[in-house]
């Protein structure tokens, strides 16, 4: 630190303030002291709201931001990303439905990331009003006290950065249980055990795995804790419960739900109990009068003092009008509330055997003078209510089992410490659907990466199959995957079930995609919970903002419906209603299509046309990616529901240079790195795998080797599959399986005589050609068919990895007796004919070459006809 007369310096080796004295004015650098990242405006910078002699009720502070800078975070919101130009309020609120429209949301954060490099935090829960444009302006209520201050984080770095550091001081995100990771199944409608039990056996009928189950119907909806249609003797407020005090009489809803929970459980699959953080006090049909028990509990909580308070220490109640209105609240900041609140519970978990809990709710609090136990009044609590009933239940479910989770719909900073999140309660709209990816993606942005919405929408008109696949498919690569509907004893079943969503649509192509998807979801396991370990320890979001993730691409950085699934893959959800192609922007770099082996080179934008069975997504240049997959090593393929034992666990590999991915091995508790450098121009790709305790199985884009150090060549899959250990390298996929066996040393596995993996001739833009698959022994998904006459022409859009002579392979077939010939051009330029000897016959392949100069880089390869007619399969670019 430095002192002169008109400045004070304090200097870290990241930052370096400036504080001008007179007129007061603070201005942040990076640590090299002279590159500005931002200052306060000198005219309206620490402002404060007074009386002048006995208050202080609001501070304010403005950083200048000039034109284009991005203001991105606040929590989740749902309108749009970057709030400059808006008012954002730091307010927790029940919002039913058109959350963007009203610009409300539950999860409110008072945080938030520049796109010049520096965040600013408010650890404060009382309301604040950001107002960001021309000015990073952020005002904070105090609560009155005269000598009031304001106290906030600023930091600086990548967003990446900023966000670590962030959750360090308000805590890293909770690693939720690997289960969670599969497929969710709920929906309000399911309040009886032949239900359950239905829908349990529907999902094993049509082979699609889901992992956790929600029941949200299931209790008396007085107590929350006892099952509806049971009968009891009540116990005094002070007491609780057992199992054996509940008797479920004959034909009533629930018959043994302990024996339920127990066959959802051998079925692998979680039970979730809904919650809600109240003592109700209006009765209607459901049930039409407060049970005994429920009014004993109230009675006990009011006199120990287990409720909130109003400002003249009676209970408070939630205003009339809002959700459960007139009704008591419990204080979860009094230890002694929590636990008689949560022991209510106990036979739940320690009996039936239940898996944790949806604790909905807790939007409840309205008005400065609520009091609470630990001091904190309704101005503080008002947001921080819904942290406190979090925490109170995460303690409670994991102090039972450490695999235990609950899911949440409200929150404020350090939220992200709890539970897992979803986007509350949303339409059946494509324009909702935009709407909860927008909101997935500021959460992460600001320290929330677990989280989801109800697939396909919660309430309105039940989802077209067209919206239900979209958003299948995107809930595929988001942090959760989960269904939800609103109705509760609907006519006709409203349910977001794959099979009920058939049956109502009529879309017979429903399971079958849903299928895939889920299995897809299956697959990516390995994966999700590598990502999902990274987030815990570092708070980098699961879906990633493009702004987040490329911070110095300004035009990914506009794009709201894309993003950044983990750290390698790129998702493009179509979002847009009656759309079947969506324009994908990628980033510098040669992507590949995780599906087919596709590639593009970026930076630039891919139109990609996608059935209602896929959706466009992208491994990145070098990605590394864990997979579980089925015998057959089918992506999408049948794999099963067990997120503990892989079938095979696979690393697809898609070289670019050196690059390396620490695979978290949650059942030895270690992270182990798997590595790949490619050297094109010496023809080999080498891996470096780690000790691991299972088999395990390389799946590298390439040609096809000469020969696989370390590892047996095989013929066939079925030889791979028989055998302990071997390699075989698969046509279509232009992958190279390299199996290994389980082992407590590291390897090295070295892939010889390869070149990058082909582009595909049915990938490329024909011109007069077509594509077919007529012919055996084609690789990929076909080949070009009909280039026999003149103007036909393919054109591929291909990238060299460094400068100098390449050979460019031509796979061909040419059935008849005489030669064909094409021109090649480069970048529009003529490179030389290409001639096409006779192949014999039409099912026999042949190569061509012609070798030419190229820089590092994206090139467009054309080739022409000449003479002849041949079949077009693929195009290697190859270093000498």
């Amino acid at each position: 630190m430095t002192d002169s007369a008109s400045t004070l310096t304090i200097s870290t080796s990241s930052l370096v303030l400036k504080i001008q004295k007179s007129p007061y004015r603070l201005s942040v650098y990076k640590g090299d002291g002279t590159t500005l990242i931002t200052r306060q405006d000198a005219s309206n910078n620490i402002r404060w709201a007074s009386d002048g002699s006995t208050t202080v009720t609001r501070i304010e502070d403005n950083y200048l931001s000039p034109a284009g800078e991005r203001f991105e975070g606040y929590g989740e919101r749902y309108d749009r990303l970057d709030q400059r130009g808006t008012q954002v309020h730091n307010y927790v609120y029940n919002q039913y439905r058109d959350q963007g429209a009203t610009r409300r949301t539950y999860l409110s954060v008072p945080f938030f990331t520049n796109s010049a490099g520096y965040g600013i935090y408010l650890p404060s829960t009382r309301y604040a009003l950001f107002t960001p444009g021309d000015r990073a302006g952020f005002a904070v209520d105090t609560g009155g006290a005269l000598n009031s201050t304001l106290d906030y984080h600023f930091f600086a770095g990548t967003p990446a950065k900023i966000v670590n550091d962030y959750t360090a001081v308000t805590g890293r995100p909770q690693l939720p249980p690997k289960w969670a990771f599969g497929v969710w199944m709920s929906a309000n409608e399911w309040n009886t055990q032949a239900e359950v039990s239905a829908e349990l056996a529907n999902a094993t009928t049509h082979k699609i795995p889901h992992t956790a189950m929600v029941l949200e119907q299931w209790s008396d909806e007085a107590t929350f804790y006892v099952w509806h249609g049971a009968t009891y003797t009540p116990t005094p407020g002070s007491g609780k419960l057992a199992y054996s005090n509940l008797t479920f009489p004959a034909g009533t809803a629930w018959q043994n739900p302990k024996a339920m929970v127990t066959d959802a459980h051998n079925k692998g699959i979680k039970m979730i109990l809904w919650q809600i953080p109240v003592l109700k006090e209006n009765f209607d049909s459901n049930p039409p009068t407060a049970p005994q028990q429920h009014l004993n509990d109230k009675a006990y909580a009011e006199a120990q003092g287990y409720v909130a308070k109003n400002a003249v220490n009676g209970p408070y109640r939630i205003p009339t009008g809002q959700w459960f209105g007139d009704s008591m609240v419990p204080d979860f900041t009094s230890t002694a509330a929590t636990n008689w609140w949560m022991s209510k519970r106990d036979y739940l978990m320690d009996e039936v055997g239940i898996d944790g809990f949806k604790t909905d709710g807790s939007e409840a609090i309205f008005g400065r003078s609520v009091q609470f136990a630990d001091g904190r009044k309704g101005d503080e609590m008002h947001n921080a209510y819904p942290n406190s009933y979090t925490k109170a239940y995460n303690t409670y479910v994991k102090g039972k089992n450490a695999q235990n989770t609950i899911f949440s719909r409200a929150g404020t900073s350090g939220a992200q410490t709890t539970s897992i999140f979803w986007a509350g309660d949303q339409n059946s709209s494509f324009s909702a659907f935009q709407e909860a990816v927008r909101a997935q993606l500021s959460a992460g942005q600001s320290g929330v990466p677990f989280t989801a919405w109800d697939m396909a929408g919660f309430t309105g008109d039940f989802p077209s199959a067209e919206l239900y696949l979209r958003s299948a498919a995107q809930a595929t690569f988001s942090p959760i995957m989960q269904y939800h509907s609103e109705k509760a004893s609907p006519s006709t079943s409203e349910a977001r079930t794959p099979w009920n969503v058939q049956a109502r649509t009529g879309n017979t192509s429903v399971l079958p995609a849903f299928r895939k998807f889920a299995n897809v979801r299956m697959n990516l396991i390995p994966y999700l919970y590598t990502e999902a370990k990274a987030s815990s320890t570092t708070g980098v979001p699961m879906m990633r903002a493009m702004s987040f993730a490329f911070p110095g691409d300004a035009t990914a950085a506009a794009l709201d419906q894309q993003y950044l699934f983990g750290s390698q893959l790129l998702v493009a959800p179509i979002t847009a209603q009656g759309a079947t192609s969506k324009n994908v922007y990628l980033p510098a770099g040669e992507w590949y299509d995780l599906w087919n082996g596709g590639r593009f080179t970026g930076p630039g934008t891919k139109t990609y046309n996608a059935g209602l069975d896929t959706i466009p997504v992208y491994a990145k240049p070098g990605a590394i990616i864990p997979l579980n997959l089925n015998a057959d090593y089918q992506l999408g393929g049948e794999i099963g529901n067990s997120v503990t034992a892989y079938t095979n666990l696979a690393f697809r590999i898609y070289p670019a240079g050196n690059s390396s991915y620490a695979y978290f091995e949650d059942s030895a508790g270690a992270s182990r790195t798997v590595s790949s450098a490619e050297n094109w121009g010496a023809h080999q790709v080498t891996v470096t795998v780690p000790a691991l305790t299972t088999t395990a199985t390389l799946q590298v884009a390439s040609t096809k080797p000469a020969s696989v150090t370390g590892a047996t060549a095989r013929a066939t899959l079925a030889d791979l599959k028989a055998a302990a250990e071997g390699w075989w390298w698969d046509p279509v996929q232009q992958l190279t399986h390299v199996k290994l066996a389980s082992a407590a040393a590291g390897r090295t596995v070295t892939l010889n005589g390869v070149d990058k993996a082909a582009y595909e001739a049915e990938f490329a833009a024909g011109t007069g050609t077509s594509t077919n698959t007529d012919h055996p022994g084609y690789t990929g998904t076909g080949f070009v068919d009909g280039f026999s006459a003149a103007g036909d022409a393919v054109t591929f859009q291909v990238k060299a990895d460094a400068a100098g002579s390449h050979q460019l392979k031509f796979r061909y077939a040419n059935g008849v007796a005489t030669a064909a010939s094409a021109t090649i051009q480069v970048d529009g330029v003529t490179a030389g004919t290409l001639p096409m000897p006779s192949t014999s016959n039409w099912d026999t392949w042949g190569s061509a070459s012609l070798t030419t100069s190229l820089t590092a880089g994206a090139h467009t390869i054309k080739i022409i006809y000449g003479s002849g007619g041949v079949n077009l399969d693929n195009l290697v670019v190859a270093r000498p």
